[in-house]
């Protein structure tokens, strides 16, 4: 009878799982709990029981009802869903270079969006124009600038054999765009400047009533779920790729299908929320620490939901009004995800000691 080794990924995971479905279930009730508490939280509060009554069909016509359907369901959505996308971008990114920092910055892909936002901004404002004001334009000039860069890496991964260049070349573009935006805020007035600074603090809440948080949906669902067809592939990249090889895998075709889902995924989110930090490169750490697996398996769903419970309850805090004024959403997310990478750089480094 075949068997596999203890060490193996699967056999640990087939192991533990009851455990790991019992950790599924309570990520579930958590991201319940969370977005009842971020649709009845905000500048006016609202009783669990009538937002309750809202979402059952109930309080029709009602003031009440306009702020949960209209603004607050929407953005607990965005949130939910956001950080479930950015979790996915993370973990992909971490398996692809195999490297425990790498999350879905890394490539330049939300740099490239900031750099384009900032070039609209910066351009209509020392034109006198007023059309960045309006989300519209920002969600489309992050579109544009993340899909300029998503074709620039596609275009160079076909070139590069190994990973390792293709990671320095992302960092390059993505030290440039922040170079270029640099200079664009020195040269800029403070109004432009304001407005840039405000788009780069993240946000949930953009655009609700427009169509691009149902194209936000889309794209962030179904790559998601795409992810979820290269699980195989994951665990081969995992061990090496000389041994993905040897499975079959076609390592430049996986490579190119791991940076279009993960630039498709990072561009979607950080047009229409703006850049958000570190939820991709925390969320999959979390996971790997609570779950003590690298069956991505285990990992890829599990990271999805803790992605999302971990960034509404980001959302949550930051509507806590701290010295009189809500926190952004960047601030939260720094603060909560900056010392659990201090933490997994810590315990990597002592494993290797």
């Amino acid at each position: 009878m075949n068997t596999l080794p203890e060490n193996c990924p699967s056999a640990r995971s087939a192991a533990r799982r009851p455990g790991y479905l019992l950790l599924a279930m309570g990520l579930l009730g958590a991201i319940a709990v969370l977005l009842a508490l971020n649709i009845a939280t905000g500048t006016v509060a609202i009783p669990l029981r009538d937002v309750l009554d809202v979402l059952l069909g109930g309080g029709e016509g009602s003031i009440t009802e306009v702020i949960v359907l209209e603004k607050r369901l929407p953005e607990a959505v965005t949130a939910l869903v956001a950080g479930g996308a950015l979790g996915v971008c993370g973990l992909m990114m971490q398996t692809l270079f195999r490297n425990p920092l790498a999350d879905p910055s890394i490539l330049g892909i939300s740099s490239g969006a900031s750099l384009a936002v900032a070039l609209i901004t910066f351009c209509a404002s020392l034109f006198g124009l007023s059309l960045v004001v309006s989300p519209l334009w920002q969600i489309l000039a992050a579109l544009a600038g993340s899909t300029a860069v998503l074709v620039f890496l596609l275009a160079v991964s076909r070139r590069m054999v190994g990973n390792t260049a293709l990671l320095i070349t992302g960092i390059m573009v993505g030290y440039l765009a922040s170079a270029l935006v640099s200079v664009l805020q020195f040269s800029g007035n403070k109004d432009a400047n304001f407005a840039f600074i405000l788009w780069s603090q993240g946000s949930f809440s953009r655009a609700m009533t427009d169509g691009f948080f149902y194209i936000f949906l889309a794209v962030c669902i179904v790559g998601v779920a795409a992810s979820f067809l290269l699980i195989r592939t994951f665990n081969a990249l995992l061990l090496g790729e000389n041994y993905a090889r040897n499975l079959g895998i076609d390592i430049p075709r996986a490579r190119r299908a791991i940076i279009l889902l993960s630039a498709l995924l990072t561009g979607a989110v950080t047009a229409y929320c703006g850049p958000i930090a570190f939820v991709g490169l925390a969320v999959p750490h979390i996971v790997r620490y609570t779950t003590r697996s690298a069956d991505r398996r285990v990992l890829l769903p599990l990271t999805v939901l803790a992605g999302a419970a971990i960034t509404l309850l980001c959302a949550l805090i930051s509507k806590q009004a701290v010295f009189g004024y809500m926190l952004p959403i960047n601030a939260v997310t720094s603060l909560i995800g900056a010392p659990i990478v201090i933490l997994a750089v810590l315990k990597n480094s002592t494993a290797k000691n």
